[in-house]
């Protein structure tokens, strides 16, 4: 009777987990705006079980994956005296991926779309080494807690060869051209179908979310094809494949896809070519006479032979990015909407438009409201009019801050506590912590008096950000003679002082390097509105005006185009 009593109840237990998570609503559907503009704001819940008195001192950092020019939105919690937490989403998103970092206690990838319980019981864990996404000593709960337990049991499954696998992926991915298209197809299909037959092996134990892994890793496959194919044009019967799919979640899988679908579309070879000049001269009578210069002089040298016009077109070029950079990237967003809206319509020519956002984000004031007035997606507009507001309000905190740096003197000015100088004209410094960051902000400026400032933030085990040091490096020593000062803030964030000194010494990086505090990391660059990990770039130009997207590279910027970017035009 027992036995049959505990047949039903499993039996009962299945369905019903069954019928929790029928397939949900892809982000693409039609259907997706109605239900989220119903749908209540997703509660994520963390509760530490037998707590230190010291709970309250812990740091929470949890990184919000999102649509729009941030992909990744950093917020930092402390708990209670009970080790409890409550944190309501801002965004009402679909089965939103939130990275959840707890000094010392967990860090897991969660999927939040209704609620989530995450319980940790502190007396379990060993050797002082924090939970890796699922353990014994985790649960999780509540409507969204079986789908967490299954999705952070795969992350593990097998995951040294699933993570040589992808190492491959994208190495293929990147090596295209170097192969037929037969052979690269076949290439990259055989790593996709050997990460797909691990995952089979991970279903066979969950049957029931065999929907959530394999769409999570089609998102990554086609994102994958996506990025090869940028610049050029991938073969037909790929395309439709790709086209016709939508990601479930609003994770780094599905995200991506949409990011590295929306530049395969506008990078494609065969796009309708766009004359600037003819666009810029399209608006002449609005310009005054030094625009209407440059615009002459564009229009001159167009009709002569071009041995004769390089040098001279090269002076006239930097002019024209001088005196028209807003009008250049609001008629390079125009061309872009035309784009998308000629290929999809609502809702999907909605979502590509939020990476577009990034993309305007350096003059968002001329930009944002021209994407805005095209979107009838609802929950697209509102991310992009979010952006647009709080752009405009950073901008007027910014812009009133640096204007009192040029009232203190050096001096006074606080960056961080002194840790000497190194022998290639490197001085270091360490930022635990600041009782306000706008002061912080106001004594950076104020630290180098007449001067355009160049702020680098990097991570020592960010893979790129260790590829652009040479770059900038060279870039700083080539143009020591420019008033530009180089600030390097690199967060503690996974590393320590030793590791980070190691590196500056290895590399040889001259400037002004501050070691932060994560949090501060997280909470400067949302105050430049620079969210987009690491590296990250932000320019205060010669003028005092905060430019968050005037470098994308550092490995991409020479003399002149260093000199544009902070507004010195001699």
């Amino acid at each position: 009777m027992r036995s049959l009593f505990f047949f039903f109840l499993t039996f009962s237990i299945c369905v019903d987990a069954q019928q929790k998570y029928a397939e949900p609503l892809t982000i693409a559907d039609p259907a997706m705006d109605g239900y989220l503009q119903k749908k209540r704001p997703a509660i994520l819940t963390i509760k530490i079980i037998n707590a230190p008195d010291t709970i309250t001192k812990v740091q929470v950092k949890c990184s919000f994956v999102r649509f729009g020019s941030v992909f990744q939105s950093n917020k930092f919690y402390q708990f209670d005296k009970n080790g409890f937490l409550k944190i309501v989403l801002d965004d009402r998103l679909p089965y939103q991926q939130v990275w959840l970092d707890i000094d010392h206690y967990l860090y897991a990838g969660l999927y939040v779309n209704e609620g989530l319980i995450v319980t940790i019981d502190a007396r379990k864990i060993k050797n002082d080494e924090r939970f890796y996404m699922i353990d014994d000593g985790v649960e999780y709960s509540d409507v969204d807690g079986e789908l967490n337990r299954v999705m952070n049991k795969h992350t593990i499954y097998k995951q040294d060869i699933r993570n040589g696998l992808s190492d491959q992926f994208y190495a293929v991915s990147r090596t295209r051209r170097q192969y037929g298209e037969d052979e690269f197809l076949s290439k990259f299909d055989s790593i996709y179908q050997a990460i797909n037959a691990i995952d089979d092996e991970f279903i066979k134990y969950y049957p029931n979310f065999k929907w959530a892994i394999h769409n999570n890793l089609t998102a990554e496959y086609y994102g994958g094809l996506c990025m090869a194919y940028w610049g050029d044009k991938m073969p037909d019967s790929l395309f439709k494949k790709i086209d016709s799919f939508s990601p479930y979640f609003s994770s780094n899988n599905g995200l991506l896809f949409y990011n590295y679908f929306f530049n395969y579309l506008i990078l494609k070879n065969d796009n309708p070519r766009v004359n600037m000049d003819e666009q810029l001269y399209s608006n002449y009578i609005n310009y005054g006479p030094e625009q209407r210069a440059v615009l002459d002089s564009l229009k001159y040298y167009s009709q002569v032979p071009e041995a004769q016009k390089k040098e001279a077109l090269k002076e006239i070029n930097k002019k024209k990015q001088e005196l028209f950079l807003g009008d250049i990237v609001k008629i390079n967003t125009s061309n872009l909407l035309h784009l998308i809206d000629s290929l999809y319509t609502p809702p999907k020519s909605d979502i590509l438009k939020t990476f577009l956002l990034a993309k305007g984000k350096i003059e968002f004031g001329k930009t944002y409201p021209e994407i805005i007035k095209t979107m009838q997606t609802k929950w697209c507009r509102n991310i992009a009019s979010r952006e647009l507001n709080e752009s405009i309000l950073k901008q007027k905190q910014i812009d009133g801050l640096l204007a009192k740096g040029t009232q203190i003197k050096e001096s006074n000015s606080f960056i961080g506590k002194p840790l000497g100088s190194l022998t290639f004209n490197a001085n270091l410094y360490r930022l635990d912590s600041v009782k306000n960051l706008d002061e912080f902000i106001v004594h950076l400026k104020s630290k180098f008096p007449n001067k355009a400032l160049v702020i680098d933030f990097w991570a020592t085990w960010c893979a790129p950000c260790l590829k652009e040091l040479p770059a900038s490096k060279k870039l700083q020593e080539a143009n020591s003679d420019l008033p530009i000062a180089f600030i390097y803030i690199c967060t503690n964030s996974s590393s320590n002082i030793t590791v980070w000194k190691n590196k500056i010494a290895d590399l040889q990086i001259p400037g002004t390097h501050i070691f932060a505090d994560d949090k501060l990391v997280s909470e400067l660059q949302s105050k430049f509105n620079a969210e987009k990990g690491f590296p990250a770039y932000v320019v205060i130009d010669a003028n005092g005006k905060l430019k968050p997207k005037a470098i994308d590279w550092m490995h991409s910027l020479d003399r002149d185009k260093l000199k544009n970017a902070v507004g010195i035009y001699q």
